[in-house]
């Protein structure tokens, strides 16, 4: 028996690969995956972002901002990427940067209730409660069973005297929340 000159070649990682270590939370070998993924091709901004999860995952903040920031290079019409970076600039204290995450989100996805929210919930930590407020407002528009959304905004109306408003909003945010 001749053993062969050279040992297989191991296998390349893939996205779906990436993608599989996503879905079942295996946080480190998604971070070891998309690092060879990114090695291979660094202009792929769909496995920046997968990377940039994994490493939130991991609890790296740094690692996933950087990561997000080459996905939203790459993907600057990718309203997601957009929302991922500014969740994780939100995390680290940089919530000029967040804000201007969200608000490109934003322009490439005005109907997207979710980002609207985060927009709101931003602004609450800047301490601007009228802006907050029309941010939730946007956010229940777009989706009128987005209960967070009334939730916080029942709580915005509470806090400045409007009760009755704030019992509104509360019942409703009650009645969209799942079982």
């Amino acid at each position: 028996m001749q053993l062969p000159s050279m040992p297989p070649k191991p296998e390349t990682p893939d996205v779906r690969s990436l993608q599989s270590a996503l879905r079942v939370h295996d946080w480190k070998m998604a971070v070891q995956l998309g690092k060879a993924l990114v090695a291979q091709d660094a202009n792929n901004g769909l496995v920046w972002a997968m990377l940039g999860e994994a490493w939130i995952g991991l609890d790296d903040d740094i690692n996933a901002a950087m990561a997000d920031a080459h996905a939203a290079r790459l993907l600057p019409h990718h309203p997601g990427v957009w929302v991922n970076w500014g969740s994780r600039l939100e995390r680290m204290g940089q919530l000029s940067d967040a804000l201007t995450c969200y608000g490109t989100a934003l322009k490439l996805s005005p109907q997207m209730a979710a980002v609207h929210y985060n927009l709101g919930t931003l602004h609450e930590r800047l301490g601007h409660s009228t802006e907050a407020l029309q941010s939730y407002e946007a956010a229940m528009r777009h989706d009128p069973h987005f209960a967070p959304a009334y939730f916080n905004a029942a709580r915005l109306c509470q806090t400045s005297g409007q009760l009755s408003e704030a019992m509104t909003l509360c019942e409703t945010s009650i009645a969209q929340a799942p079982d």
